[in-house]
């Protein structure tokens, strides 16, 4: 009798044992389904959310006038939107420039003598006269260059299907300026640059294509900028795992080389 009662505790016990296994259980797959439930919810959410944004740049594009034109970079998501008759007012302006050498002459001459020295000094021409600073090859080649970037720029800017060009071409010039070693563009040295460029395309701040200017003006800067500034990121990013592989490098080489040294010591 007692070994069967004691059989019925037993059993009684497993029992409520199982049960309570089994509840865990239960409670540990509800909370897993429950979870990958609000996972794929908040999946479900993402893809709506973007494809909603997506859909509200396509109607954005579809709305756009057909009599303004933008440039979008996608490197930097800021655009460019100008009017046709504001564009058409800058193609004419710059077309009607004589002596487009001499403009970006003065413009440059401003700049290195009295808006950013520091410039000048790069290139070796700080306390330079005038006159003088005007014949140094140097100047000059860079006046050039520069003279041929602001007509590429003008010259793509109303060909339509050329816009991922232009971007491209002034956002090489930003990291250009990475090659230079000897001085760091600033948010100042950016804005007499920017400076600079209105003193000689508007020197009426009156006229008519002023406002055309300043907004293309704004634009280019800032690209040239932020490529600038991407590609010393990059540049810096970089930097430390070449730094850490030449260290390993000259590591092995170090090792390797110590038993020959050891041999020669012991003999």
């Amino acid at each position: 009798m007692i070994n069967i009662l004691h059989s019925m505790m037993n059993g009684g016990a497993s029992s409520s044992s199982s049960g309570h296994r089994n509840s865990k259980r239960y409670k540990k797959r509800h909370s897993s389904a429950a979870a990958s439930l609000h996972a794929c919810t908040g999946v479900a959410r993402a893809i709506a959310s973007s494809r909603s944004a997506t859909m509200e740049r396509f109607d954005r594009s579809l709305d756009f006038p057909e009599d303004r034109r933008r440039i979008e970079s996608r490197f930097s998501g800021r655009s460019l939107t100008l009017d046709d008759d504001t564009l058409d007012g800058l193609c004419d302006y710059y077309a009607k420039i004589k002596d487009k050498y001499a403009l970006f002459e003065k413009g440059f001459v401003q700049l290195f003598a009295k808006e950013d020295r520091d410039i000048a000094a790069m290139f070796g021409l700080q306390n330079v006269p005038e006159k003088e600073l005007k014949k140094r090859n140097v100047f000059r080649t860079h006046v050039c260059k520069f003279m041929r970037f602001w007509t590429t720029i003008i010259d793509l800017l109303p060909k339509k299907g050329r816009e991922v060009e232009l971007i491209q071409i002034i956002r090489m010039v930003g990291r250009q300026h990475c090659n230079v070693k000897t001085l760091t563009f600033t948010a100042s040295r950016w804005l007499s640059f920017k400076s600079m460029l209105m003193g000689i395309f508007v020197p009426d701040e009156h006229d008519k294509t002023a406002f055309g200017w300043s907004v293309l003006i704004a634009f280019v800067i800032f690209e040239i900028k932020d490529a600038y500034l991407t590609h010393v990121r990059h540049v810096r990013s970089n930097s430390m795992p070449h730094v850490l592989e030449a260290y390993r490098f000259d590591f092995r080489r170090k090792s390797a080389a110590a038993p020959d040294e050891d041999d020669s010591i012991a003999e």
